[in-house]
């Protein structure tokens, strides 16, 4: 076997495992060893804890959905940090805590301190057992808060993650196969938690037992990942429950979305490296299954590179087919890239949103080793529409997207 053979039949492992092997075995171990959590009609006391930056276009709309939600009232309180805003934001949150003594509670830092310090903050100031994790933008479904606490009666969990659920607009392509993806990587997140625990959880829509939220480091990039990986690291689980949605709709403004991963990757990387700092101790299960599930992705744009040039290297019907159908998908996702959103074909959704996805990791490596962190997540400031979305410095809306 040639050298450009052994690069390409590796580098094609890399992927294959990426996406196909390590969710395969995810799914088979939750068929063949399932850990089923043990759920009641628990209403333990809860406090829903929020980081916000200048949210003043929606964080009314987002306390009167929580004040709403299908929970005792007497059970359930909120905290607003507003982390250092200078538009009417503490303003705002105030006037409904003198509305609802006892039930909205405002902490106003006075100056910017980053998510990190902002959650910190809050859940100092909070009561409940159970801490939920909102941002100020997604909206939630009623039943969020119950779906999220009747797992908090197996003693074996330590947090949970609720769905986010991506809305596109009518013909947009791109959005579709963003949301072809993101709906590809709850599935995974589904399957885990039926055998052992989820690697992250959805910061729009999470909870974990107060006892268990240390502080974090200020620097902190990706609490989403963080914390779960600390809940794990205690001997506990973080499981997914789709009956908990929050709303939330992609970003209309051009590079956004692209701008929204690099930071999340870049976090990813920073948890990773420096996980002895920001997490502490993981087993060796836990390290094979963020490897597999995490760091494996920031690989496989090297390793796509890697596979297409042992194509063109390489003689034989196999690899020069190959090398064309490479060639025509990355003109096809191209292409679409540079379209309108409107305009964008169906067909070209996913390779467009997976060039997008491997793109940003690129790039999230590029900053992560430069040192470039921190000016990476400091999303720039915007009017209008699209304040703190997921992946924000301090979000008042995640990633995961957070599907990193």
């Amino acid at each position: 076997m040639t050298v450009p053979e052994v690069l390409f039949w590796g580098s094609l492992g890399l992927v294959g495992y990426t996406y196909v092997g390590y969710p395969g075995i995810s799914w088979t171990l939750a068929r063949l060893r399932p850990r089923p959590v043990r759920t009641g009609p628990i209403t333990p006391t809860m406090t829903v804890l929020i980081a916000a930056h200048n949210e003043e276009a929606g964080i009314g709309a987002k306390l009167e959905n929580l004040l709403e939600l299908d929970y005792p009232p007497d059970r359930l309180d909120l905290v607003v940090v507003s982390d250092g805003s200078t538009d009417r934001t503490a303003a705002l949150v105030e006037e409904y805590a003198s509305q609802h003594p006892g039930r909205v509670t405002l902490v106003a830092l006075p100056e910017r301190q980053g998510k990190a310090s902002a959650l910190n903050t809050g859940a100092a100031h909070a009561s409940g057992d159970i801490l939920l994790l909102a941002d100020a933008r997604q909206g939630f479904d009623r039943a969020v808060a119950r779906a999220l606490a009747r797992h908090f009666a197996d003693p074996e969990v330590g947090a949970v993650s609720g769905e986010l659920i991506l809305m596109t607009q009518g013909r947009d392509g791109q959005g579709a196969g963003l949301d072809a993806y993101w709906r590809y990587e709850k599935w995974l997140r589904q399957t885990e938690s039926r055998w052992g625990s989820s690697m992250g959880y959805t910061g729009a829509v999470s909870a974990i037992r107060r006892s268990l939220f240390r502080s974090l480091p200020p620097d902190t990039l990706v609490d989403d990942l963080v914390v779960p990986l600390r809940v794990i690291a205690g001997g506990l689980r973080v499981v997914f429950e789709p009956g908990a949605r929050a709303f939330d709709r992609l970003s209309p403004i051009p590079g956004r979305e692209f701008s929204r991963k690099v930071r999340t990757l870049v976090g990813v990387l920073q948890t990773c490296i420096e996980s002895r700092r920001f997490v502490g101790p993981l087993g060796a299960g836990t390290w094979c299954q963020l490897l597999s599930h995490k760091l494996s992705r920031l690989a496989v744009p090297y390793a796509l590179a890697a596979i297409l040039l042992a194509c063109a290297l390489s003689d034989g019907l196999l690899y020069r087919t190959l090398l064309v159908a490479q060639a025509l998908t990355y003109a096809l996702g191209v292409s679409s890239l540079v379209f309108s959103r409107d305009r964008v074909p169906r067909l070209a959704a996913i390779p467009a949103a997976f060039l997008m996805l491997n793109a940003a990791a690129v790039v999230a490596a590029f900053g992560y080793f430069t040192g470039r962190r921190l000016d990476l997540w400091r999303r720039p400031v915007s009017s209008g529409q699209d304040r703190g979305g997921r992946g924000s410095e301090v979000p008042a809306g995640s990633s995961e997207k957070n599907a990193a």
